[in-house]
């Protein structure tokens, strides 16, 4: 159970929502709901998928651009958001056995999605 918790604080940490937490002022729900979602897609993508990381974090760009947002909306850079997610992904297929199965993985990130909603949209 230690090393689940260890792995969703990296997964937090480093997965770009420290980046994005650094926002000076609260943003909108939708860019929040924007945000979270594209970054929690690529990491359920990353555990249950073979697609690279620079597939996934650019995915991810790509997807936060059609909802009318950009990175720099959120007091980041994208080179800073890029390396962020790409290393949260790396942690997370290196402890995936830290989740017993895919529903407890699925359960533990829409959790994080709606923590990091709320914590953008209070900022």
């Amino acid at each position: 159970m230690r090393k689940y918790f260890t792995v969703l604080a990296a997964v937090l940490l480093f997965g770009g929502q420290g980046a994005a937490f650094a926002a000076p002022v609260p943003v909108s729900a939708d860019a929040a709901q924007a945000m979270c979602q594209v970054q929690f897609d690529a990491l359920k993508s990353a555990r249950s998928g073979h697609d690279s990381a620079e597939l996934l974090v650019n995915r991810s760009i790509i997807d936060l651009m059609k909802r009318g947002y950009a990175v720099e909306d959120y007091a980041t850079t994208t080179e800073s958001y890029r390396h962020d997610m790409t290393l949260a992904i790396a942690k997370l297929r290196e402890n995936h056995k830290a989740w017993p199965d895919e529903a407890a993985f699925i359960r533990a990130m829409d959790s994080q999605q709606k923590a990091c909603q709320v914590q953008l949209m209070k900022r």
